[in-house]
């Protein structure tokens, strides 16, 4: 059985997705989505460690907002920043609900630092070898950003359309697994 890990407060159920739409809440099945090949640089993933089962499934959010608070959301600065920190996630959502696969599952995205799980299985520094990452384009809250370094003054400069996640990111990470 997978587990699915929220970093940053990211709060969703897999199982089922309620997004939020004008006439209230609405149901979201999943439906098979189209994911496009979008592969990082070898030097961002490594080798998965022989005989690793995927257990945990990894959320994440990301976005240009400390640079470019006015247009956070562009692939190729996402992709400018994984390939110059060298971190990956086997998965991008962007906000229109578009998939990238930026890492073979076959490979070990590196979207978890050290440290272990609180539960069994721990996975002391190899969760990264037991899980798949998966980010959302997204901007979290003022409190969350903090530790990313944008403070008030930044964030306010943020339009409220690119804070939060869409109903189509949802869509399609219900339909990812």
């Amino acid at each position: 059985m997978l587990k699915l890990i929220f970093c940053l407060s990211f709060s969703l159920s897999v199982a089922v997705i309620q997004a939020q739409n004008h006439q209230g809440v609405q149901q979201l099945t999943p439906q098979v989505p189209l994911i496009v090949d979008d592969l990082l640089p070898d030097f961002c993933s490594y080798p998965r460690q022989e005989g690793a089962e995927i257990t945990h499934l990894v959320m994440h959010f990301c976005s240009d907002a400390v640079i470019n608070p006015e247009n956070p959301y562009q692939l190729h600065r996402i992709r400018e920043i994984f390939t110059e920190f060298k971190v990956s996630a086997h998965y991008l959502i962007d906000r229109q609900g578009n998939i990238y696969r930026l890492v073979p599952e076959a490979r070990a995205a590196k979207h978890v630092s050290y440290g272990q799980l609180p539960n069994p299985p721990y996975h002391r520094d190899k969760l990264n070898h037991y899980a798949i990452g998966i980010e959302l384009m997204g901007i979290g809250t003022t409190a969350e950003m903090m530790p990313f370094q944008i403070y008030q003054a930044h964030y306010n400069r943020i339009a409220p359309e690119h804070i939060g996640f869409t109903a189509a990111q949802y869509q399609s990470l219900v339909g990812l697994f």
